[in-house]
């Protein structure tokens, strides 16, 4: 299946496994998944079907920013899980890097993702360990690759700069 924004960074297998094990709601035309300003319960598995994305004016109008569609992802998740769940994969002797060089090979298709590129940055700030794979495996990326990537060398600063502020 085609994926795009944060649904493209996972495998056919790794989609699968997710949607197995979602619980599945239905949306009425026009009802709202997410609120902006409001902490969501999680992440949404778009199946079927489109939603628009909108940010809300303090006159109560609404602005589209985008439309999300079949094979994509709605939704923030927390930096606190991410930072979780590499502390317990790295821990339990997961080789966690690969999954950090699959981002890169993704992100590094892309011109913008600044969604993921932000979370991976929370992450990074809430787990040392986590920080220091992520400058570590995006290093040795860089290195192994010859193309410059945009996203991954505005990961790269906002890592450096982070650094030069310690």
């Amino acid at each position: 299946m085609d994926r795009h924004g944060s649904g493209g960074l996972v495998t056919d297998e790794q989609w699968e496994r997710l949607t197995a094990s979602a619980m599945t709601r239905r949306f009425a035309r026009g009802e709202a998944l997410l609120r902006q300003g409001e902490v969501g319960g999680g992440v949404h598995l778009m199946l079927n079907g489109r939603a628009k994305v909108v940010s809300v004016r303090i006159d109560g109008s609404c602005v589209p920013l985008a439309f999300r569609t079949r094979g994509e992802m709605l939704g923030e998740v927390d930096a606190g899980v991410v930072a979780a769940a590499w502390a317990g994969a790295s821990a339990g002797g997961t080789e966690a890097g690969r999954a950090l060089w699959s981002w890169f090979d993704v992100l590094s298709q892309r011109r913008t993702d600044s969604e993921t590129s932000r979370m991976l940055l929370r992450a990074a700030m809430v787990n040392e360990r986590f920080l220091l794979a992520l400058k570590r495996n995006l290093r040795r990326w860089r290195h192994a690759h010859t193309r410059r990537a945009p996203v991954l060398e505005a990961l790269h600063r906002a890592l450096s700069k982070d650094e030069e502020d310690r």
